[in-house]
């Protein structure tokens, strides 16, 4: 996950909304993927 992470940030380096979007977005979706007691598999998906 952190080397998509990585290339997303190089993908779009000229937009920094586009960044913390996307890096908003996965943090709420982990969050509640744990919240939920999701097995490891589900949550990556």
């Amino acid at each position: 996950m952190d080397q998509l992470l990585l290339k997303m940030m190089e993908y779009d380096s000229q937009d920094a909304k586009r960044i913390q979007h996307f890096i908003k977005v996965h943090e709420f979706a982990r969050l509640i993927g744990k919240i939920e007691r999701l097995d490891e598999g589900t949550q990556m998906i």
